[in-house]
């Protein structure tokens, strides 16, 4: 499908002031993260850089709307009984799947990685209008995802209010994130650069990350390097599904 690399994914925690500081300092008019240290670009090119999903095919903006729900969406959805899809519910579909060829393994995969980092309920549930655009004959890898998620950085900030505790953010924030930690450097944190980001960022680091930013007086101060180039990185590496699917679990439902 395309998405080879985001079984690396080892993000399994965003610490709040960290992620307050990126998400309080994206410009989506601008399509910046704007740092001390330097603007960071947020398009499809850079998306693609630190993620590796498809880019250049068809927007998901120019899919029209089926007159219904076709059948094999319906038969997916109707093994998700109640009101929402909760990702933790699709993570178990997809850890007890035997054929990573069939539809409903694709569709499980596809809509937890909609839900869980790009779009979703305050509850971190899939917003259930994007299955109004799918079937079983579309090829997710011909799809610009890339665009999807750039499009939905647009908007992303219109429900968010900073000065309200109780407003959350329900966008891309790991993406924001990872972005962020990839782009500007931080004394005294020493960072494997041959190891994919997806895959050396986890909690634990990001948290060490933000401890060592405040002790040096506010984010964003570091060097200014730009993300990491891509490498031919060896993805079964670091990827084993059993431990990516936990990460993806506690990143959207804890």
């Amino acid at each position: 499908m395309g998405f080879v690399r985001m079984l690396t994914f080892s993000v399994d925690g965003l610490p709040a002031k960290l992620g307050y500081f990126v998400v309080d300092n994206f410009n989506p008019d601008k399509m910046l993260i704007c740092t001390p240290a330097g603007d960071i670009k947020v398009n499809r090119k850079v998306i693609h850089k630190l993620l590796g999903i498809p880019t250049g095919g068809q927007k998901f903006s120019s899919i029209g709307k089926l007159p219904m729900v076709s059948d094999a969406i319906t038969e997916w959805r109707a093994r998700y009984p109640g009101a929402m899809v909760p990702p933790t519910k699709m993570v178990k579909m997809i850890d007890d799947s035997d054929g990573e060829d069939s539809f409903d393994f694709r569709m499980d995969f596809i809509m937890c990685f909609v839900a869980v980092l790009v779009d979703c309920h305050k509850q971190s549930c899939l917003r259930e209008e994007i299955l109004e655009y799918l079937d079983e004959e579309m090829d997710f890898a011909t799809i610009d995802w890339c665009d999807f998620v750039v499009e939905k950085l647009r908007t992303c900030k219109d429900t968010w209010n900073r000065l309200d505790p109780q407003s959350f953010f329900v966008g891309p924030l790991a993406i924001l994130m990872l972005l962020y930690v990839d782009s500007v450097e931080c004394t005294g944190m020493e960072v494997d650069s041959a190891v994919c980001p997806l895959a050396f960022w986890n909690f634990k680091r990001l948290r060490e990350r933000e401890r060592l930013e405040i002790l040096a007086g506010g984010f964003g101060t570091g060097r200014f390097k730009g993300l990491t180039r891509p490498r031919n990185y060896n993805v079964e590496q670091w990827a084993t599904k059993e431990v990516k699917l936990d990460a993806l679990t506690c990143v959207f439902c804890n």
